[in-house]
């Protein structure tokens, strides 16, 4: 399972999991395997054994849209993986917090707009759908802004609701949870249609935008299965996703359960591949690097032809030892990264810089050269 738990894929790996123990004989256990955008655990499962029952479940972000970002992904869908099986679906949202004097989709890209210092799209993880799909969304309102990438919805939510951050993309049953708790408004919703699930909130298609997307999840076994038990396993939870208390468990989550062949979600994938290669190419957003122990996530890169630097999660005394190393590759005195990963955290109107080393707060703006590491709260 590459995410961490609470999301929407860990929900859907944790009701199959329990239906699917029964029907394969053998106990299934989820291992949340979160990191590098998925693609720790997408390279523990091609590096797996010949073993019947390892299976990973996985969405567009791993499996489309990583082989389109990173200079070198570690893996090759079509030769490290067989497909297994598609079994969900669900659309996303954009939110804003409580405290946003916004309430309509219309009026956001005005307000972001008059507050430009504000324009600051917070996303699950960096290089996913989300991420290209803000920005897809903020090219066509003319807006220009940051995306802000996170370690998964977790922390998205609590800098959302905490004020840190005025506007998130993510999947709409993370998002619906919250919003009937009061705490965030969920203004547009990514599908064609208006969802079952929030039928009062309108589509980015009524509010004259054309982005229409949702995401998925599917599961994939090692190259290392068996053709048969791949089959096996591709039949078994094709049959779950018709059983009436999965769909039930499935709708009571905000979530679409799909029954699908591997053949059937094989042409999905090439689908989407064409259907996202352009947003990608487009945005220019390149990653060259990424190095993860379990407090953080460094990214390096480019986007719009600019030198980028994503660190997420807390700013350790690892964290710094990479930027430094890779800033040491840098010619002196030349930027080695500049990149807004976070909003500001000093206050409305401050500024404040401070020596990267003595940090210990997540997600800063940061620049580092070859001489200097410096970050700054915007």
């Amino acid at each position: 399972m590459p995410h961490l738990p609470g999301g929407s894929s860990d929900r859907v790996a944790r009701i199959v999991a329990e239906k699917l123990t029964a029907k394969v004989g053998v106990p299934v256990i989820v291992e949340n395997r979160a990191g590098a955008g998925g693609r720790l655990a997408a390279q523990q499962l091609r590096n797996t054994p010949a073993d019947p029952n390892v299976l990973m479940l996985a969405n567009p972000a791993i499996m489309v849209v990583a082989p389109l970002v990173y200079k070198d992904v570690g893996h090759d869908r079509e030769k490290d993986y067989q497909v297994v099986s598609h079994v969900s679906q669900y659309e996303f949202g954009v939110a804003v917090g409580a405290a946003v004097p916004v309430r309509e989709f219309n009026h956001l890209f005005a307000w972001l707009r008059a507050n430009p210092e504000k324009a600051n799209f917070g996303v699950p993880a960096t290089g996913s759908l989300p991420h290209f799909f803000a920005l897809m969304v903020a090219e066509q309102a003319n807006v220009k802004g940051e995306v802000v990438g996170y370690r998964g919805s977790g922390p998205l939510l609590n800098d959302l609701l905490g004020g840190q951050i005025p506007v998130a993309f993510d999947t709409l049953d993370t998002l619906l949870a919250q919003q009937e708790g009061g705490k965030l408004r969920i203004l547009a919703s990514s599908g064609s249609k208006r969802s079952p699930f929030a039928p009062n909130t309108p589509t980015f298609n009524e509010a004259g935008l054309k982005p229409a997307a949702d995401n998925w999840n599917a599961f994939f076994a090692p190259a290392s299965m068996s053709a048969a038990r791949v089959a096996q396993l591709s039949a078994a939870i094709a049959e779950l996703m018709k059983d009436p208390d999965t769909r039930r468990r499935f709708t009571e989550s905000r979530l679409d359960p799909v029954p699908s062949t591997a053949e059937q979600t094989t042409a999905m994938l090439k689908t989407y591949r064409a259907q996202w290669a352009p947003v990608v190419q487009r945005s220019g957003f390149k990653l060259t690097h990424c190095t993860t122990t379990g407090e953080h996530d460094l990214f390096i890169g480019q986007e719009t032809h600019k030198e980028v630097g994503y660190l997420t999660d807390v700013l350790s005394k690892k964290a710094v030892d990479h930027v430094h190393a890779h800033a040491a590759n840098a010619k002196a005195g030349q930027p080695f990264f500049s990149a807004c990963t976070a909003p500001p955290r000093t206050g409305p109107g401050r500024r404040a810089t401070t020596p990267i080393s003595s940090l210990r707060s997540s997600r800063t703006c940061f620049t580092s050269t070859a001489e200097t590491s410096t970050a700054t709260a915007r």
